[in-house]
Formats: structure tokens, C-alpha cells, sequence
């Protein structure tokens, strides 16, 4: 039997119904998260360029916070793996992200040497990673278990809706604040936004009710390191699908953030584009992931994941190789809406899949072990990227990453027994279309 059979086969017949308090509640935690992480991602590299750092050290607040939110993972992964200290450990590790963003909010104003307050934002861009690695097993063992195959990638859809509004509403107010007061002062208040809405992220965790049934994994398996290795670190143990998804996954990783430094930089010195119009090109992206988010949806469930993120990846790389073509910097306001069509159905996609292609016993810690390496390639990705654009030039890294990622999709494109996406008349069961 293949392993994605297999893994449905062992729980036949058992949809999940759906926990609206708790799902509503989930999906509002994400939005206020996803709008406070999109002021770090759009401007903490604008902070560092603004405070003198050289593109190495651009490349270090992109890269060092992706590398340890996703390779720690694999140290907190046990943490996680009884769904009765999911929720404890989700709140722990969203604690930490946002206590973290108050030094963040007081680093523009204080009277600190530029090198001094750079390496400081290096540090604490880590810092909030390694906060993230301590949440993100759990919170996704999690979803899995609030939700059925049968309606998830309509649930994600519309969840994904709220996410991407609310982050494009930060991205825009983000450049407001910005460009609205002298000098890094400005960033200040854009850090103080990320905070508050933080803080309300946190706040909505409290009413997730987490699903723990009688076939649960032991308490004692919460700290079995042994499992980690066992399960996580041995590739031959893997089940086809995963160990297929989680090669092209971290390849993808990599060649995406190849030139992930080099946007904001090619788009200041290059284009000569302001920081306002760098916040409206952002907002442009989470609009264009807003207008299909829902059509992403029901197509994914009604053709399968696999040939949604395969069409919607090559699309994003298509788009991203158009960047060195730029004729002037307004022009990437369209750029941008048209990559965040194709980047919602590819998100949509691609988390849907991994929580297709992980088993369900272990899971957060397949979770962290595909995040671990997804990771050091996110964080190794803008080092290389700063390094090739020194000796080739950023067009050709933005062009060369682009093409490395149409080929990781196509090469995903193959079934075969061990990668394929169950029929949809399989997973409809008596869950209902609550989505």
C-alpha cells in the first residue's frame, strides 16, 4: 500500500468536526501574527540598510532568524508531541516572540554606535527565531488535529484571506510610519504596531480548545529524544511522500532566498525606489494574495494540492525573474500583485501537503525535522546570494534562483507510487462543507 494510503487507512472513517470556537479563534491568532512578523520581514532589513550595514549583514537579519526558527525546531519538537502540552508550549514560544519586539521597539532611538546597533539587530532577529522554533511544532500538530482533509484546504483558504488583509494593511501603515518621521525614528512606531498586535495574537491562543483523543501518544514521548533520532533523523524511515516533498522543499528554500537580501538592496540603489513606495509594493503582494485565495482553495481540494503548487510555483519564479527587467520602481507594484496570486496558492499548497504526507504519530517532529533543513537553506540562501552577487551581479542571482526553482517544481511533477494526492471522493466523508 503506499504511504499516504497507508496513513489514511489507519484512522478510516474518522473526519474531524469542526471546532468553530476554536478554529475562528486560530485563524484570528494567525492574522494578528502574520501582521506583526510582515513589519519585521519588510523592514528590519530597510532598519539595517538605514543603519549603515554592509549587504553581509543585511543578509544576517534576513537568514539568522529563518535558520533558528526552523533548525531549532528539531530540539523543541518533543516538547510538542503529547497534544496535551501543545498549547502550553505554543503559548511559550509565543510569549517570547513578542517580549522580544520591545528592545526592537527601543533599538532606532537609542544613542548607540551604527556597528554597535547593527550587530544588536542581528542578535535579536535570531533571538525572535529561536522563540518561533519553540512554538511553530506544536501549533502545526496543532491544526492538523482541528482539522479534517476533507475541508482543509477550503478552512486554510478563507484563513489565509484574513492573513493576507491583515498583512497587507501592516505592510502599507508599516510605510506610513516609516516615511512619516526623520531619520530610524520612524521605525520605532512601525516595531510598536508589530508589538501591540502581538500581543493580541497571544491573547487569542486562550480560547483554542486542542482535541486530545484516547489513541494519544504517551506523555513520556514529550521528552523522548531517542524518537527524535529515530523517527526524524533517519531518511530510510521516512514514508515515500515525505522524504520526496522534503527534498524539493528545502531545495525550493534555498533557491528562494538566494536573492531574498538582494531585493530590498537592488530596489534602494538600483531602482531608487523610497521606502513608502517599498512598503505599497509590499501591501501590492498580500493584495494579490487576497483576490484568490478562496478559488486557490477549492481548486485545491477538488484537484489535489500537488498540481496547485507545482502551476503556482513556476508562476512565482516566472515573476521573480522579471525583477532585473524593471524599467523604473512603480513597475513593481503590479510585479509584486501578480507574484501574491501565484504565492497563495503555493502556500496554500504547500502547508496542506505537509500535513497530507506527515504520519500522525510523530508529527511534530517530522514537522521539525522538514523545518530544520528548510532552515539552513533559508539561512544559507541570502549568504550565497550576497557572495554570487559580488562576483555575477544581482540580475543574474535573481534570474539564476528563479530558474533553479521552475526546475524543482517540474521535477516535483512526477507521480509514482510514493507521491500522489488521494482522490478527492476519499476524503469527503461525513465532515461536511463547513468551509
Amino acid at each position: 500500500m503506499p504511504p499516504v494510503e497507508a496513513m489514511m487507512d489507519s484512522h478510516p472513517g474518522r473526519p474531524v468536526a469542526p471546532d468553530l470556537r476554536s478554529l475562528l479563534f486560530g485563524a484570528a491568532e494567525a492574522s494578528l501574527t502574520m501582521a506583526s512578523e510582515t513589519l519585521a520581514a519588510v523592514y528590519l532589513p530597510l532598519l539595517a540598510i538605514d543603519l549603515g550595514a554592509t549587504p553581509l549583514q543585511v543578509s544576517l537579519v534576513v537568514g539568522l532568524p529563518l535558520l533558528t526558527a526552523n533548525a531549532l525546531q528539531l530540539v523543541f519538537a518533543p516538547l510538542g508531541e503529547h497534544p496535551a502540552s501543545r498549547k502550553r508550549v505554543w503559548l511559550w514560544g509565543s510569549g517570547l516572540m513578542r517580549a522580544l519586539w520591545v528592545p526592537l521597539v527601543l533599538l532606532p532611538v537609542l544613542p548607540l554606535p551604527q556597528e554597535a546597533a547593527v550587530e544588536l539587530l542581528v542578535v535579536l532577529s535570531a533571538l525572535r527565531g529561536t522563540a518561533s522554533a519553540v512554538a511553530a511544532p506544536a501549533w502545526t500538530g496543532i491544526m492538523a488535529d482541528l482539522t479534517d482533509p476533507s475541508w482543509r484546504g477550503r478552512y486554510f483558504g478563507a484563513r489565509n484571506l484574513g492573513i493576507n488583509l491583515a498583512s497587507f494593511l501592516a505592510s502599507l501603515a508599516g510605510g506610513l510610519i516609516v516615511d512619516g518621521a526623520p531619520g530610524t525614528v520612524g521605525y520605532a512606531g512601525a516595531f510598536g504596531l508589530a508589538l501591540v498586535l502581538g500581543v493580541m495574537a497571544h491573547l487569542s491562543i486562550l480560547p483554542v480548545r486542542v482535541p486530545v483523543g484516547p489513541d494519544a501518544v504517551s506523555a513520556a514521548a514529550a521528552f523522548a529524544w531517542r524518537g527524535v533520532v529515530e523517527r526524524g533523523l533517519r531518511p530510510s524511515r521516512w514514508p515515500g511522500s515525505f522524504r520526496r516533498y522534503t527534498l524539493f522543499f528545502w531545495v525550493w528554500t534555498l533557491a528562494t532566498f538566494v536573492p531574498g537580501s538582494l531585493y530590498p538592496i537592488y530596489f534602494t540603489d538600483h531602482l531608487e525606489g523610497s521606502r513608502s513606495l517599498w512598503g505599497m509594493a509590499n501591501a501590492a503582494t498580500y493584495i494579490g494574495l487576497i483576490v484568490l485565495q478562496r478559488w486557490w482553495g477549492r481548486l485545491s481540494d477538488s484537484r489535489g494540492h500537488l498540481p496547485v503548487l507545482v502551476s503556482s510555483g513556476v508562476a512565482t519564479s516566472v515573476l521573480a525573474a522579471l525583477w532585473p527587467a524593471l524599467p523604473h520602481p512603480q513597475w513593481l507594484v503590479p510585479l509584486n500583485f501578480l507574484a501574491g496570486i501565484a504565492w497563495s496558492g503555493y502556500n496554500l499548497a504547500a502547508f496542506n501537503l505537509l500535513l497530507e504526507w506527515t504520519p500522525d504519530e510523530g508529527r511534530p517532529t517530522f514537522v521539525s525535522v522538514f523545518n530544520a533543513g528548510a532552515g539552513v537553506a533559508a539561512a544559507a540562501g541570502p549568504i550565497l546570494g550576497s557572495w554570487c552577487a559580488g562576483a555575477l551581479g544581482i540580475p543574474v542571482v535573481m534570474v539564476g534562483a528563479a530558474l533553479l526553482r521552475v526546475v524543482a517544481a517540474l521535477a516535483l511533477r512526477g507521480r509514482g507510487p510514493h507521491l500522489r494526492t488521494l482522490p478527492i471522493s476519499r476524503l469527503r466523508a461525513s465532515a461536511g462543507r463547513p468551509w
